[in-house]
C-alpha cells in the first residue's frame, strides 16, 4: 500500500512514465526514488549473481603480450573454457633484500584483458594492406614460393624505413659513424641490383638462367674452388650485383653486422634488470646553515 501511494505520488510529481510507475506499483520491495535500485531483506538471489560472476573451475598462469613489453605474469581464472575473471600473480622470486620486490605487477589494462579478448570489435581475421597484398601475390606469381616472395617484399621495405629513420631521426643520425655510412650504400646497392638484374632479364626481358652460371661461381667460393668462367658470360647486371656483394662481405667484419654472427650466450647467465632508481640521500645541514655532503668535504670560500 505504501508503494502503491509512493508510485502514485512521485510519478505525478516528476511525470515519469508508466513503465517505472508499473515496476513501482507490482515491486513488493522498497524501490528508490530514481528508480535504479530495490531494497529488500532476507533475499539470497542477490547472492548467487555474485558467486556467479566469480564462479570458475580451473586457474591457468598467462601475460599479455599483445603492446605489453612487461609481459607480468597473470593468474586466469576460467569457467567452461571462457575467461571469467583475472589477477595478478603474487610468486616473483625474490630480487635481494636491498631492492624493492616485483609484485604486484600488472596494469588495469591488463586486468580488463578478458573484455578485449570477448569484444565484438576484436580482430577475428588476419588484415593485410591492399598494397602490401598486391605486392606479394605478384611476387608468388613470378617466384613460385609464398616464403621467398614475402621474404622479397618485406626486405625492400625494411632496407628502405631503416635508411630512412637514420637520415631522418636527428638522435639516430648523431650516432652514425663512418662505418655506417659505408654499410648502407653497399646494403643497399646489392639489393637494388639484384631486384634491377632480375626484373630486366625474367620479368620484362627474355629470361636469364643465373642458377647455372652465378650461382655456380657464387658456391665455388665457399668450396675454395672458384669458377670464373661461370660468370663471365652472365649479363653485366648481374656481374656488378656480385661485385656490390663482394664488397659487402668485405666490410662485413668493420661494420655493425658483425653482431649477426654472434651468440647472446650471456643473456643466459645475466641478472635482473631492475628499473628502479634509488634515492639519493639529503645533504646534512651544518651548523653554520650550509649544506655538507656525506663525505664531509667543504668548498673553500
Amino acid at each position: 500500500m505504501e508503494n502503491d501511494q509512493n508510485a502514485r505520488r512521485q510519478a505525478s510529481s516528476t511525470g515519469e512514465g508508466w513503465p517505472l510507475a508499473a515496476r513501482r506499483l507490482l515491486t513488493r520491495r522498497e524501490v528508490s526514488g530514481d528508480g535504479r535500485a530495490v531494497f529488500g531483506e532476507n533475499d539470497g538471489k542477490w547472492e548467487g549473481f555474485y558467486r556467479n560472476r566469480w564462479a570458475h573451475d580451473r586457474v591457468v598462469r598467462s601475460t599479455h603480450g599483445v603492446n605489453c613489453t612487461g609481459s607480468c605474469s597473470w593468474m586466469v581464472y576460467v569457467k567452461d573454457g571462457i575467461i571469467t575473471w583475472e589477477h595478478q600473480a603474487t610468486d616473483y622470486p625474490s630480487i635481494g633484500a636491498d631492492c624493492p620486490e616485483y609484485e604486484p605487477r600488472g596494469c588495469p589494462r591488463g586486468a580488463s584483458f578478458s573484455w578485449y579478448t570477448y569484444s565484438p570489435s576484436r580482430v577475428r581475421y588476419p588484415y593485410v594492406r591492399g598494397t602490401l597484398l598486391k605486392l606479394w601475390r605478384e611476387a608468388r606469381r613470378r617466384l613460385g614460393d609464398p616464403v621467398a616472395a614475402w621474404a622479397e617484399i618485406t626486405g625492400e621495405a625494411g632496407l628502405g624505413m631503416l635508411c630512412v629513420r637514420r637520415l631522418l631521426t636527428r638522435r639516430i643520425r648523431l650516432g652514425t659513424d663512418r662505418s655506417d655510412k659505408l654499410l648502407f650504400p653497399l646494403l643497399s646497392a646489392t639489393v637494388l641490383l639484384g631486384i634491377t638484374a632480375t626484373a630486366a632479364h625474367n620479368v620484362f626481358g627474355d629470361g636469364y638462367d643465373y642458377r647455372s652460371t652465378v650461382s655456380v661461381w657464387f658456391r665455388g667460393l665457399f668450396t675454395l674452388q672458384p669458377q670464373p668462367e661461370a660468370i663471365a658470360g652472365a649479363p653485366l647486371l648481374f656481374q656488378v650485383h656480385a661485385l656490390t656483394a663482394c664488397l659487402l662481405f668485405a666490410a662485413w667484419p668493420f661494420t655493425r653486422l658483425v653482431h649477426v654472427w654472434s651468440a647472446p650466450i650471456g643473456y643466459l647467465v645475466r641478472p635482473y634488470l631492475v628499473y628502479r632508481r634509488r634515492a639519493t640521500p639529503a645533504a646534512a645541514p651544518t651548523a653554520g646553515g650550509r649544506p655538507r655532503s656525506s663525505s664531509g668535504s667543504r668548498r673553500a670560500a
